[in-house]
């Protein structure tokens, strides 16, 4: 039998100042602060943390974890091309960010 190790699927809940550090970034993108450089750090985060959990290429084509783990792959994959648009394109009319630059 094969037997495969895999990490933690909430690897980042297992220490902690990494699992305030990104809630705190999703709320900083969430209320416009700040807002480009928190979802550069989140597109950062996010992709270190789905190539290295996330890797379903490790497993056995015929294993049903695979296609759970490549379903969790991709769809941390879209969350990191949503937070790639907000590098490009910024904060809305609504964000922190905006009302600075009214004021």
């Amino acid at each position: 039998t094969h037997t495969h190790t895999h990490p933690s699927p909430h690897a980042f809940c297992h220490f902690p100042p990494l699992a305030t550090g990104t809630a705190a970034l999703v709320v900083m993108v969430l209320i416009g602060f700040k807002t480009k450089l928190s979802a550069l750090a989140l597109v950062v985060l996010l992709t270190f943390e789905n190539l290295t959990i996330n890797t379903f290429w490790s497993y056995p084509s015929h294993s049903h974890t695979r296609d759970f783990v490549k379903y969790d792959f991709f769809q941390t994959l879209s969350c990191i091309g949503g937070m790639l648009l907000v590098v490009a394109l910024g904060a809305g009319g609504l964000s922190v960010d905006e009302r600075k630059k009214a004021w």
